[in-house]
């Protein structure tokens, strides 16, 4: 099953000191954050934390009564998948940048080459060009 599905369906919720979150609220935090300013590195790391915890906790014979949280995984996927997105987001915006100001620079280096190719004209050949202007 889908992760998103899952969260959906069962209304998984993120626990955080300033109150629970949807999966959809976890899209509008920042990769990371000063202290323990909400983020996805530090719900991850409280999820990771968690998953630990219960896997080290299982038992190599189910006892009965004791349940695991199949959720906690999923909760971990979906951070996963957020940071992912985003780093992936804001690596392309990195390289859309540089390829802007690389573009820039061409464009301006051509000018200058037009310029350069046009002084190289004589003062006949600068007027002949004028006139069929």
């Amino acid at each position: 099953m889908d992760i998103f599905a899952f969260a959906t369906r069962k209304k998984l919720r993120f626990e955080t000191p300033k109150g629970n979150l949807s999966t959809e609220d976890l899209w509008d935090l920042p990769l990371t954050a000063e202290g323990d300013n909400l983020s996805i590195d530090y719900i991850g790391k409280k999820v990771t934390n968690a998953v630990r915890d219960n896997e080290g906790n299982e038992a190599f014979v189910a006892v009965k009564g004791v349940e695991i949280d199949p959720s906690l995984k999923v909760r971990l996927s979906i951070l996963e998948h957020i940071r992912d997105h985003k780093v992936d987001y804001a690596n392309r915006a990195e390289k859309a940048i540089l390829t802007k100001a690389r573009k820039q620079r061409l464009v301006e280096l051509l000018e200058k080459k037009r310029n350069e190719a046009d002084g190289e004209h004589s003062a006949e050949e600068i007027e002949k060009m004028i006139a069929e202007l």
